[in-house]
């Protein structure tokens, strides 16, 4: 067992085996002057963070970032009654939204989804999609970003019918389950 020990740690100080964790740790740490980037590690209430933040009168979408790390971004989206955000996708970013509070048609690709409070909805890069709220309260969706979201890589669709405020575009109501 010993000679294996020796035989691992010869062929490390060799060079012969490598490395296959993050490579933008040894890149910091190749470069002495330069710091690797430190982020303090938190634990959020989205009870507290519901209450602290409400739409004010006539606001119809509020973005609320609520922290990011060097990798990963994350927002509090609240969507008022009857208002969609509008098709759009992201380039370079994958999304996780998880529906906290109300309930709303997803649509994601041109499927319709229903989906409401506990449920999470996967977005994958380049997927165009958009939310439309049904319920009656403002709904609210925890966003977390991959990587950090810049806002730079957001495409919007032009969209031929448009939405009477307070009624739902045909064929929402025949919106599908979330798979379980």
């Amino acid at each position: 067992m010993r000679h294996i020990v020796y035989l691992l740690c010869l062929s490390l100080v060799c060079g012969c085996a490598h490395y296959v964790g993050d490579l933008d740790i040894i890149d910091e740490l190749r470069a002495p002057t330069k710091f690797p980037d430190i982020y303090e590690p938190d634990v959020l209430d989205t009870t507290k963070l519901l209450a602290k933040n409400q739409l004010k009168e006539g606001e119809k979408i509020m973005l609320v970032g609520l922290g990011e790390t060097k990798y990963a971004s994350v927002q509090l989206m609240l969507v008022g009654s009857g208002v969609s955000v509008p098709p759009h996708l992201h380039k370079d970013h994958d999304v996780v939204m998880h529906v906290k509070r109300g309930s709303a048609i997803a649509i994601l690709n041109g499927t319709h989804y229903f989906v409401k409070e506990g449920d999470i909805i996967l977005v994958p890069r380049k997927t165009w999609h958009e939310v439309s709220n049904t319920s009656e309260e403002t709904v609210a969706l925890v966003n977390v970003f991959y990587p950090v979201y810049t806002g730079e890589d957001i495409k919007f669709f032009k969209t031929r019918e448009r939405k009477k405020e307070g009624k739902l575009r045909p064929g929402y109501e025949q919106a599908r389950e979330p798979r379980q």
